[in-house]
């Protein structure tokens, strides 16, 4: 198994309570070139009351071809 990693520590919150539509935008999917990647969308927010963000980011698992 592998460790758990953070790409982003989130460090605000929304301006209201009203966030019903949360992860609307948050995948992950395996890239069909190698079959190996895994490919991870996802929202936060940077500070409080701001607009969200979106962060992109991959990982492999050691020894896949």
């Amino acid at each position: 198994m592998q460790s758990e990693t953070s790409l982003i520590e989130g460090t605000g919150a929304p301006a209201s309570g009203n966030v019903n539509r949360w992860g609307d935008y948050s995948e992950m999917s395996v890239d069909p070139v190698d079959g190996c990647t895994f490919w991870f969308t996802g929202e936060y927010y940077a500070a409080i009351g701001a607009d969200w963000q979106t962060r992109i980011g991959s990982f492999k698992y050691p020894g896949c071809a």
